[in-house]
C-alpha cells in the first residue's frame, strides 16, 4: 500500500533539512519532493501534476490551505513511501515542527483570506501530515481505543525511628572484706628445749587486709525489634478510558450494512413490542436479546444499537 506524506514549513532552510534527513534515513531521492511557489529543487509547485495529486490526497479544501501556505512563501515536503516506513517519515517531519495548516488558515482568514472554511465542526485536522492510499482507491480510517493498565510502586508513608543513648546512674553492691592483723603475746610453757634452741633466728608474719576490686561488664538484659507486617489488600482503580466510534452514513447497502450491532438496532425498531417507546426503556430488553444472541460487547455496541434504532424509527 502506497503512503503519501505531506507537511507545510514556513522555512526553505528547515524543509531542506527534513528532505535531507529522509534521505539519510534511507528514503530513495525519487521518493522525496520539496516543492514551493517559484520552482523550489524537487518538483516545483506550480506543476499541475503536483497540485492535483496534493488535491486527490486531501481534497479541496485542504489542498488549497498548503496552496496558500506555499503561495505566501513556505515549503512543501512531500514524501510517497510505503506502509512499513510510514512511521519513520511521520517522525522526522514531525520532529521539524511543520505549520499547523488549520491554525494558519483560520489567522489568513482573518487577515482577509478567502478561502475554504472548514467544512464542518468536530473535524480534527493535524496539518502536520495527510496519508492517503494509492491502491485501487482503498482508504482506512483508524479508531484508537484507549486501555487501562495498573501497575503498582513503593511510597513512603511514614516510619519508625529508635535513638539510643548512654545514661550513667549510680549503683551500690556490698562486699565482705577480710583484714588479717599479726598480734604478739606472750605465753608460759615447760617443756624440754631442742639440740637448737640456742640457735639465732627471724621470724615474719604478713599482715593483710583485703579491697573492693571493681570490674565492669556490658551485658544485654533488653532488646528492641523492629519487624515489618506485610498485609495485602486490593484496591479497585476507576478511570476512564477513550474509544472511538465510527458512524457510517450512505453507501450502497444502507448504514451499517455490514455491522451486527447496528442491523440488531434496525431490528428492534421494526419489533411492533417497542412501538412508540424511548430507547432508553427498552434497554434491559435490548440488551438481554443481544447478549442471548452473542452478537457482541454490550458495552461497547450499545451506542450503535441505539443509533440504528433512534433512526430507524425516524425514518
Amino acid at each position: 500500500m502506497a503512503i503519501n506524506i505531506i507537511g507545510l514549513f514556513d522555512s526553505a532552510d528547515r524543509a531542506r533539512t527534513v528532505r535531507d534527513e529522509l534521505l539519510q534515513a534511507g528514503f530513495d531521492r525519487s521518493e522525496v519532493t520539496l516543492s514551493q511557489q517559484g520552482g523550489e529543487a524537487g518538483r516545483a509547485a506550480e506543476e499541475p501534476s503536483f497540485w492535483d495529486q496534493v488535491k486527490e490526497m486531501l481534497g479541496m479544501e485542504e489542498a488549497s490551505y498548503y496552496e496558500e501556505g506555499s503561495r505566501r512563501g513556505g515549503t512543501i515536503v512531500s514524501v510517497n513511501t510505503s506502509e512499513d516506513r510510514e512511521q519513520a517519515a511521520v517522525d522526522i517531519i514531525e520532529r521539524h515542527r511543520p505549520m499547523d495548516v488549520d491554525v494558519e488558515a483560520e489567522r489568513w482568514r482573518q487577515e482577509g483570506w478567502a478561502g475554504s472554511p472548514p467544512s464542518g465542526q468536530g473535524q480534527q485536522q493535524t496539518g502536520k501530515h495527510k496519508q492517503q492510499s494509492k491502491e485501487q482507491g482503498e482508504q482506512s480510517v483508524p479508531l484508537p481505543e484507549e486501555e487501562l493498565r495498573v501497575g503498582k510502586r513503593r511510597v513512603t508513608k511514614g516510619g519508625v525511628r529508635v535513638y539510643t543513648r548512654v545514661t550513667e546512674h549510680p549503683v551500690q553492691k556490698d562486699v565482705e572484706l577480710t583484714d588479717e592483723n599479726v598480734d604478739v603475746h606472750r605465753r608460759e610453757v615447760d617443756k624440754p628445749a631442742g639440740k637448737d634452741a640456742f640457735r639465732e633466728r627471724t621470724i615474719e608474719a604478713e599482715e593483710t587486709r583485703e579491697e573492693p576490686v571493681v570490674e565492669k561488664e556490658a551485658r544485654t538484659r533488653e532488646e528492641i525489634v523492629l519487624d515489618k507486617d506485610k498485609k495485602k489488600h486490593t484496591e479497585t482503580v476507576e478511570d476512564t478510558v477513550r474509544r472511538t466510534e465510527a458512524e457510517i452514513e450512505g453507501g450502497g447497502v444502507g448504514e451499517g450494512a455490514s455491522d451486527q450491532a447496528y442491523q440488531f438496532g434496525k431490528e428492534l425498531a421494526n419489533d411492533t413490542r417497542y412501538s412508540g417507546r424511548a430507547f432508553e426503556t427498552i434497554e434491559p430488553e435490548a440488551r438481554e436479546a443481544f447478549e442471548r444472541r452473542n452478537i457482541g460487547d454490550w458495552s461497547r455496541d450499545r451506542d450503535k444499537v441505539r443509533q440504528a434504532y433512534e433512526r430507524s424509527r425516524a425514518a
